[in-house]
């Protein structure tokens, strides 16, 4: 179940890689999101508005629905 949670996972994170924007795993349970190009803090702003969406609801593994717990930090 986990290889095909972190690649569900995986495919929800590229679908907001834009042209640029880099998506690299760190382990099995964690992925660092390089979005390039970003014009101001409103702008990051609005890209964790997105990541929050885009996992506020469970990803669909098999038979199960896993709920994951999202924490985002921006540098």
């Amino acid at each position: 179940v986990a290889g095909a949670a972190q690649e569900a996972c995986r495919t929800r994170l590229e679908s907001l890689l834009r042209p640029g924007d880099q998506l690299i795993p760190i382990n099995e349970s964690k992925f660092c999101l390089l979005l390039k190009e970003l014009r101001d803090m409103e702008h990051a702003r609005l890209a964790g508005n997105a990541l929050e969406q885009l996992f506020a609801e469970p990803l669909e593994v098999g038979d199960l629905r896993v709920r994951l717990e999202l924490r985002a930090g921006m540098a």
